[in-house]
This record gives structure tokens, sequence and C-alpha cells, in this order.
């Protein structure tokens, strides 16, 4: 499989000389296209070291069980149902596991699973794999929590996906957190074969490289000078381990990403599949809000014919609802209906919008300055600018 040829290209001088410490988790499975293109691909900056730690099986995107199954697999760990014809997909082959392995293994270099629930598996990595396995590394400066396939939008989404659980857990451990939504779910591959960074994942990549540049601007730019002081990012038990693991972190000389207790919400806005590597349609980056007046909520619905019930959401427009002091973002709702948008909303440990907003604002600035605007989309950032001034 050859790497695209402009994947060097990507990697630029101010890049390299980046150096993170990077943790990936999610909602699984192991092995998924999604997680390994995005562990790959971070992984191309050889000053990064990157960590990725996900649940061996895909779980609800609403279950906020915290369980593992600590046992050696069985013969039914080693399938999982397919998304798109509820087939059953082997696993074991394309994982090279067997029955009777570990229920947790660094499985490639670096990349873990873990045979419990999400939301264990970001305390497995948190409290087990970071203290024990990486004694000697420096703090962790990012947490990635995704890739989602579906975009995570307003109150309701945060309050019930795993993925947003996982993203507040991270948060309450003090440690800069990004929540990766709205790339296209790809099918699991090869674990071995297939890095993914390939000219068939070229939009996939293309967004990639778009966050890295985001990632690299928030570390060369912010002014966040705190102290790394995820003082709850391992276990509280005392061990030589646990010590020595505690004083890297104060060996981390690294500005903070984002401030103390800040997470953000990306979402990857993509209706028109391969318009956004097109140049006259780049990405670009939007500041959102959660709410703005222009929300979802939880609707029950009932089937009179069958005596049914269903859960659906609702649009709900509401000018009395609470919004930015500024009045100048949109909300998510809003930038989902737009093509090849970035939208970003920064997020406080406690679930509110942060409101000191401006160092995204300069960062976005110069990056959707770096790219070409054709006309087309000058008139879609007049249209943003019409839709703020009436809101």
């Amino acid at each position: 499989m050859q790497l695209l040829p402009l994947l060097t290209a990507f990697l630029s001088i101010s890049q390299l000389a980046t150096c993170l410490n990077i943790l990936i988790l999610g909602n699984g499975p192991f092995g998924n296209q999604n997680a390994k293109i995005l562990h790959n691909y971070l992984s191309l900056n050889p000053n990064n070291t990157v960590i990725s730690v996900l649940p061996l099986h895909q779980h609800s995107s609403f279950s906020s069980e915290i369980f593992v199954e600590d046992h050696p697999l069985l013969e039914e760990d080693l399938f999982e149902n397919s998304d798109e014809d509820d087939s059953m997909i082997d696993t074991g082959e394309l994982l090279h596991l067997e029955v009777g392995d570990h229920y947790y293994s660094e499985k490639l270099d670096n990349m873990w699973y873990v045979n419990g629930s999400p939301l264990f598996s970001s305390l497995f990595a948190l409290d087990f794999v970071l203290p024990k396995k990486y004694t000697d590394l420096d703090s962790i400066d990012l947490i990635i929590i995704g890739p989602d396939e579906d975009n995570t939008l307003g109150l309701f989404d945060q309050y019930t996906k795993v993925t947003s659980q996982m993203m507040k857990l991270a948060l309450l451990r003090n440690i800069p957190t990004m929540h990766i939504s709205g790339l296209p779910y790809s099918q699991m591959t090869d674990l071995f074969d297939d890095n993914g960074l390939d000219s068939s994942n070229a939009e996939y990549l293309e967004a990639l490289r778009n966050l890295e540049n985001m990632i690299t601007e928030l570390s060369e730019t912010t002014t966040f000078k705190q102290t790394h002081n995820f003082h709850t990012s391992r276990s509280m038990k005392v061990s030589s381990l646990l010590d020595t693991y505690k004083m890297n972190e104060h060996k981390n000389n690294n500005n903070r990403l984002l401030p103390n207790g800040v997470g953000l919400n990306v979402n990857f806005n993509i209706h028109e599949n391969g318009k956004c590597t097109h140049p006259t349609s780049p990405f670009m980056f939007l500041q959102t809000r959660s709410v703005r007046g222009y929300n979802k909520i939880l609707s029950l619905t009932h089937d009179d014919s069958i005596d049914s019930f269903q859960l659906d959401e609702i649009y709900n427009i509401d000018d009395n609802l609470s919004s930015h002091s500024n009045g100048i973002y949109l909300s998510e709702f809003t930038a989902e209906d737009k093509n090849c948008v970035i939208s970003v909303t920064p997020i406080s440990w406690n679930g509110d919008d942060y409101e000191e907003v401006e160092f995204l604002d300069e960062i976005f600035n110069k990056l959707n300055e770096e790219v070409s605007i054709a006309p087309s989309e000058e008139r879609f950032l007049e249209a943003n600018l019409k839709l703020v001034s009436q809101s």
C-alpha cells in the first residue's frame, strides 16, 4: 500500500518541531480503520508519542456502563457485528487474535486493546497503561476521543453519548482533550497489513491534516503557562512506579494546549464526498456554541398502529435560551448544514461552553487565511456573517 505523496509535505517544519504525547481513546472496536488512520497519521511526526487504548468491541454510543471481561478471550470475543448488513466480522483473523489470548494487550507498538466498556478502557488507559507501562513518559499533552462517525451536536449528545462522557472524564483529570466527530466510518481491515495512509482515504487524511494544523497552532501560540498538574491522571495507590511517573510529569515543559478544565468538541461537516479535498472548497474552521436558541430536544413518539414507542429528537428554536455573552457565534446545528466546515466548541469540565474564547479566534483566523478562498467560499463566509447579524 503506497503512502500518499503529499503526506511528507503535510509535515511542515513547525509540525516536526512540535513534540507531543498524545493519547487516543474511543468507542471501539480495536482495529477500526478510523482510529488506526488517526494513530498512524499523528505518528508520522517522529517527535510525537502516540498511544491508543480502545475497547476490543464496539459498544452502543449511549452506553455509560463501566465493566471489563477479565478472563482469557473466548470464541465469541473474536467476532464483531457489521454495521452495514448485520453480518459477523472475523476480528480474530483481522486482529490476529486467538481463543485464550489475554483480555488486554499491546497488539502493535503503542496500540492497546482491552475487553471492556469504553469508560473502562479510558480508566484502564489513565490508571494502568500510562503509569505502569509508560513510566518514563512525560505527561500526556493531549487526549483525542474518537473519531466518531456521527456528529456530536448540542446538549443532548453531550449528556448521552459515551464519547462525550469520556471527554468529561479526561477533563476531570485536567488533561487537554478534543472530541472528534463526523468522519465517515471505514470497514475494518487487517491490523498488520493496512495502515490506511493511501489515496483511497484522501478526504480523511485532508481532515486529519487540518486537525494537526490546529493542534500545532495551539502548541505554538497559546500562552497557558499552567503546570501540567494532572494530579489524578494516575492511580492514587502508592508505588515506586507511580512516584516515578508523577516526577516525570513535572519535566514536561510544553505549554498547555488548552486552559485548565477545557476541551474542544470538534465536528467535521462533510456532505459531499471528495469535495473537501478540492482547492476551491477547502476545510474551514468555525468556532461555535453548543446552543444558541437553535437546538434539538429529546422527544417520545407513539405509533398507534403497533402500540410502540420510539425515541426521537425535534428541533427547538427559543431566542430566550442562553448564548455566548458577545453573541457572535453560531450553534453547532447551524454549522452542520455547511459542507467542509470544521466546527469547534470549547467546553468546560462542568459541561458549560467556555466563555474566554479569543485564543481560538486568533488561531482560526490564521488557519483560514492560509487556504485559497474561492468566490463560492467567500459567499459562504458572507452568509455566515449575515446569519450572525440576524441571530
